[in-house]
């Protein structure tokens, strides 16, 4: 194999990986649970670029890290921090509030 295809090939790769990007893992319906447990407050759902619940229905924008992941409001209103547990369990945070909510995933 010429040098040129051997450097091409892992450039090339890395630059498609680049223009990936990360997986939403709060994308979906979600139960909201809290502030005790057990008291289920409604539900929620999160689609590209918008989100329905908690009293919001508006256009948004995600930051993902891993296992985190901050929804921030477009217009007017606090981010919220949403932490994974496992696939089908969040807990939703604002800096206004703290933690205010345990999500469960709705399937189906």
């Amino acid at each position: 194999m010429p040098a040129f295809s051997r450097r091409a090939i892992p450039l090339l790769a890395l630059l498609l990986l680049a223009g990936c990007d990360r997986p939403n893992p709060i994308l979906g319906r979600w139960s909201a649970e809290g502030p005790a447990p057990g008291f289920t407050v409604g539900s929620c759902e999160f689609a590209d670029h918008h989100m329905s619940g908690f009293g919001l229905d508006q256009d948004v924008d995600y930051e993902v890290f891993e296992k985190q992941v901050r929804v921030i409001p477009r217009q007017f209103g606090p981010h919220l921090d949403i932490i994974l547990i496992d696939d089908n369990t969040a807990r939703v945070s604002t800096p206004l509030t703290g933690s205010i909510a345990t999500l469960h995933r709705i399937r189906g």
